[in-house]
């Protein structure tokens, strides 16, 4: 079976030209159909950020209008591409197994439910402080229902990020031959570009930017690891949903100075625990055949 990253290499023209324009088509289509209904959220609905934490319609509206509408449609696009233009099966954005691998996501949810919990405690323990003030706030029930809502929520909009970033680009920059190293630091610059937001101070988005690159080096080393994203799918649900449903740090304007040690601390744990249970439990990796290298 071929390595996940060259899936397209493999299944599409050789041609350098056409992968190119395929690229900035597929490219430019799929960030049209992400961000289009937002903006028009934004527009038709006065949507705004939910900066202050524990206010359950802002979050609401938010999390239904631009993590359920814009990133599922983008999602759906990207699908639709990778179908009906690209004629290849949508399991080829998720992973090279014949089947989609449950037990992968689960050892990212749970590896990084842990990290996250842990660098929390040691770290940054005023997030326990955040969590506890805004459960007062909203209350029992609607603290519940939020979570509940932000965990599919977050599962839609992780799922079309680590597709799109460590999916679509990476397999479209393979395509055009280069080096997967490469390859793999421009899409985690680009995963990181995507974080930025002007209205952050400087100490705050230094963190922000520096956290989200390490995050997706990390990222896209794991999906080489296991030969797809299922892992780390399940890893970025789980941080999306701790930091953002459960914290409240949905626009990460908390991030502090500890936050440049604690991306490394979870890179270099979620990596090694990934690395343990894979070697615990070999079976995980069963349906992926890994027989190839990268290059």
């Amino acid at each position: 079976m071929p390595r996940f990253e060259n899936l397209l290499k493999e299944g599409q023209p050789k041609n350098f030209w056409p992968a190119l324009f395929g690229l900035f088509a597929g490219v430019f289509l799929i960030f049209v159909a992400w961000n289009a209904p937002i903006i028009a959220a934004v527009f038709a609905f006065k949507l705004e950020m939910p900066y202050e934490i524990a206010n359950f319609a802002i979050e609401l509206k938010f999390l239904i209008l631009v993590l359920f509408f814009g990133f599922g449609v983008g999602l759906l696009a990207m699908i639709f591409y990778r179908k009906k233009l690209q004629k290849m099966p949508a399991i080829s954005l998720f992973t090279a197994a014949p089947k989609f691998r449950i037990g992968l996501v689960l050892i990212g949810i749970a590896l990084t439910s842990l990290i996250t919990f842990g660098g929390v405690i040691f770290f940054e323990p005023n997030y326990i402080e955040k969590m506890a003030s805004r459960f007062l706030q909203l209350g029992t029930v609607d603290f519940v229902l939020l979570a509940s809502a932000y965990l599919a929520a977050f599962a839609v909009q992780s799922t079309f990020e680590e597709t799109y970033f460590r999916g679509f680009l990476t397999q479209y920059l393979r395509r055009l031959s280069i080096p997967l190293a490469v390859v793999i630091v421009i899409t985690s610059l680009l995963f990181s570009a995507v974080h930025y937001s002007p209205k952050m101070p400087m100490p705050v988005l230094g963190a922000v930017l520096f956290s989200a690159f390490l995050m997706g080096l990390t990222f896209a080393v794991a999906a080489w690891r296991t030969n797809g994203l299922e892992v780390t799918i399940g890893a970025h649900i789980a941080n999306n949903f701790i930091v953002g449903g459960l914290f409240g740090a949905l626009d990460n304007q908390q991030a502090s100075e500890e936050a440049y040690l604690s991306a490394i601390v979870f890179a270099v744990l979620y990596l090694g625990g990934l690395e343990l249970a894979l070697r615990l439990r070999p079976k995980f990796l069963a349906d992926s055949r890994l027989t190839g290298t990268a290059s």
